[in-house]
């Protein structure tokens, strides 16, 4: 009866094999979160890009077509403030939850075109939705200062 249980070999993991199975799944696992999370918060972020891009050239439109450049200087405030501002808002629910906390800064510089002073306006339009540099877009924009009579 020794022999037998001396050759009958046991069906089954040994408990080393499955400290190494487990650590090597939470290695994989570990690895796919961290990507899962860096794709996300990229797709955060670029589509932040898109949007504000989309909503500021909007906004300098708007400005464009009224034939009421902004006046020379700096503004700063809540982007949905100035949005509402450059007219009607469509689907002001979905971009209200889309933009809110967002900032903007509108700097205005008069250029001179001679014989005129004031002949064109440049419009630096700044939209930021974080803290950081990569989380704001920048649109320079130009337009006459006065229409034409």
């Amino acid at each position: 009866m020794l022999l037998r249980l001396r050759n009958h070999s046991a069906a089954g993991f040994t408990l080393v094999e499955v400290a190494v199975a487990i650590a090597i799944l939470a290695v994989a696992f570990t690895t796919l979160i961290t990507l899962n999370t860096r794709f996300l918060s990229s797709y955060f972020n670029d589509r932040n890009i898109t949007q504000a891009a989309l909503l500021a050239q909007r906004v300098l439109s708007l400005m464009e077509v009224e034939g009421s450049p902004p006046d020379v200087g700096s503004k700063k405030g809540d982007f949905l403030e100035l949005l509402e501002k450059s007219g009607d808002i469509y689907k002001k629910n979905e971009i209200e939850q889309l933009v809110k906390n967002w900032t903007y800064t509108l700097e205005v510089q008069a250029i001179p075109v001679p014989p005129d002073d004031d002949a064109m306006r440049r419009i630096d339009l700044t939209v930021s939705w974080g803290e950081s540099a990569a989380e704001e877009f920048a649109l320079v924009y130009f337009m006459k200062s006065k229409s034409e009579t």
